[in-house]
């Protein structure tokens, strides 16, 4: 009996321990499983972070309805390019004293163009030059805007000039063609896209030197400063847009270009 006993009491203090080892184990195999299912779940959460900040960021980006709303922000700057732009034709037209910066550009477009005629697919050869040409110009236009607008302001003025010198040379050239003629068959068809996209890009570039001459010269107050912060970013959002704008802008004009301008000028 005393052995029976002191078993008895030695399986009951036995017990309680070896119980509470077993809750013991038990919770912490449910801590265990809690961690493991909340890894899995931040994780799984972070998936889906990622995977809605990729799709939000396309669908800003090619979220089309905001440039053109933020078009109409853009009207002063629209304005102003366009004017940068008829002064250079003008210019053009009316300045002989500026033959010898226009002549050197004029014949190196001659070059150009000669090569593309002698190469075996002249209208592909065109296409990849001109749309090449226009796309870097324009990228250039935009973001060299942040050099106090200068560069934007500056091609404008040059490729107005372009323009101008080469309508003032028609009557002078023999050609066949009068100046409405080489405007209608030459410049219009591709023009038409071409010019409004290299004015767009201009204005966003222009935009782009006042906010930044604004940033930096308002830095010393703190809410303009965060103001106009918030507004560069913004602006660098939206350019992404307007990249991909213009790039197809311009390849419509580089196709027209390259094959039906061609064909009309004969």
């Amino acid at each position: 009996m005393l052995v029976q006993l002191t078993y008895a009491l030695f399986v009951q203090k036995v017990k309680q321990p070896i119980g509470g080892s077993m809750n013991m184990n038990d919770e912490n195999n449910k801590i265990n499983e809690e961690e493991k299912l909340n890894k899995v779940t931040i994780l799984n959460h972070d998936k889906d972070s990622n995977s809605e900040t990729g799709s939000t960021f396309l669908k800003d980006v090619f979220n089309f309805r905001n440039l053109f709303i933020d078009f109409n922000n853009m009207k002063l700057y629209f304005f102003i390019s366009t004017m940068l732009f008829v002064i250079g034709v003008v210019i053009g037209f009316n300045a002989n004293a500026l033959e010898q910066l226009l002549q050197p550009s004029l014949q190196k477009i001659g070059e150009i163009g000669e090569k593309i005629e002698r190469s075996d697919n002249s209208q592909l050869t065109g296409f990849i030059y001109i749309f090449k040409n226009n796309v870097q110009a324009s990228l250039v236009m935009v973001y060299s805007g942040a050099f106090f607008s200068l560069l934007p302001i500056a091609s404008l003025l040059m490729n107005g000039m372009l323009i101008g010198y080469v309508f003032k040379l028609v009557p002078q050239s023999g050609s066949d063609f009068s100046m409405m003629e080489l405007f209608l068959r030459g410049i219009l068809p591709h023009g038409i896209f071409e010019i409004p996209a290299i004015l767009i890009a201009s204005a966003y570039g222009i935009k782009l030197g006042v906010l930044i001459m604004k940033w930096l010269v308002q830095s010393g107050e703190k809410d303009l400063r965060s103001k106009n912060k918030s507004a560069l970013i913004s602006f660098m959002k939206l350019s992404v847009t307007l990249v991909i704008f213009t790039v197809a802008t311009l390849m419509l004009a580089a196709i027209i270009e390259s094959t039906i301008t061609p064909i009309l000028l004969g």
